[in-house]
């Protein structure tokens, strides 16, 4: 991205590290989550002192368990999400994602012959692995929520001009009012401090 591009995400309010939060660096940053859920999985299994033999079953395994976890983040729309707003109603599609992921695995395992042992993995480390790893993207998402959503706040001082903030009521308690409240106190530019509801 040029400079010029750099000051433009800038002026227009966004902070300046969120041109690191793009699609390819969104992949890195799941990738090393994986795979880190992966190797403690390891460790965890074997009390961290992994066999010699072991060592080259987790190279062996880690590209397939790769492959299965990112195929279900896509399947089930993972990264059609926009980070920005993510809640509760896509942590589904992560549970979704990870219990289609974990299934083909159990399978590998249960199914293969001992012909294929370097690819049958332990179940717990399946189950470890799926736990550690959907658990940490979608905690690095929420993550980057926080961050970004801090970072507005601060961004925008919500005074009014004699330098406090003017009290109000919403009318309406339900969730139309719930939702104008918290846009109300995320925004913070607004100069309004919420005091309670009217319904």
């Amino acid at each position: 991205m040029s400079d010029q591009a750099n000051s433009l995400v800038e002026k227009q309010g966004r902070p300046p590290w969120s041109r690191l939060l793009n699609r390819p660096s969104q992949f890195a940053m799941d990738g090393v989550v994986l795979a880190l859920a992966f190797l403690v999985s390891y460790l965890l299994r074997f009390e961290f002192a992994i066999p010699e033999a072991r060592r080259m079953d987790f190279l062996v395994q880690l590209p397939l368990v790769l492959l299965l976890q990112f195929g279900a983040m896509h399947v089930f729309g993972i990264y059609n999400f926009v980070w920005r707003y993510i809640g509760m109603a896509e942590v589904a599609a992560f549970l979704k994602a990870a219990w289609w992921s974990f299934l083909p695995l159990v399978a590998l395992r249960l199914a293969l012959p001992n012909e294929f042992a370097q690819w049958r993995i332990p179940l717990s480390i399946i189950l470890m692995t799926t736990v550690f790893g959907f658990g940490g993207v979608l905690a690095l998402r929420v993550l980057r929520r926080a961050i970004y959503e801090r970072y507005e706040k601060k961004s925008r001082v919500g005074v009014s001009k004699n330098g406090r903030l003017q009290p109000v009521l919403l009318v309406g308690a339900g969730q139309a009012g719930v939702l104008a409240a918290r846009d109300i106190t995320n925004r913070g530019d607004m100069g309004l401090e919420i005091r309670g509801f009217v319904d």
